[in-house]
């Protein structure tokens, strides 16, 4: 008889104390709840560096905000900006089709939250062009310390 597949996923960080690391759940109570139901036995825990990706508001921001801004200043178009920005300040991937390898542009989509975050700021200071903070102009930034968005909770 084969057993059933348990996978409970929960998020947790590294903190250091007194110099001690030790991980914390970010809900613990959810953990000890579903540790609870889990049957009696040996389980493997895995621990992954899982850094969140880029969100959709993100994502919005610079097409919808970014580009254009950027793109009013300079004369080029938005997808020659984006093509263009992949190649200078992402680092390429190599893909194998077939058994050919080829190098292509990173992915703004693969990026990190804080990755995208340092994208658009490297644009910004390549361009010269003054971004509108994320908040002036209706896209949330959920930073717990801006006072625009607060505002609008």
């Amino acid at each position: 008889m084969l057993k059933e597949k348990i996978k409970n996923v929960f998020g947790a960080e590294i903190v250091e104390k007194d110099g001690i690391r030790t991980l914390q759940y970010l809900h613990e109570q959810y953990y000890w709840t579903r540790v609870q139901k889990l049957p009696e036995g040996k389980y493997t825990v895995t621990i992954d560096n899982n850094a969140p990706s880029r969100t959709r508001t993100q994502n919005n921001f610079l097409w919808g905000v970014v580009y254009p801004t950027i793109c009013e200043e300079t004369g080029n178009e938005i997808d020659d900006l984006h093509e263009w920005g992949k190649r200078k300040f992402l680092k390429p991937r190599t893909i194998t089709v077939s058994g050919e390898n080829i190098k292509i542009p990173g992915s703004t989509a693969k990026l990190s939250k804080s990755d995208f975050a340092g994208y658009i700021a490297r644009l910004e200071e390549w361009s010269g062009v003054a971004i509108p903070n994320p908040c002036e102009v209706g896209y949330f930034c959920g930073k717990p310390q801006c006072n625009i968005c607060t505002q609008k909770l």
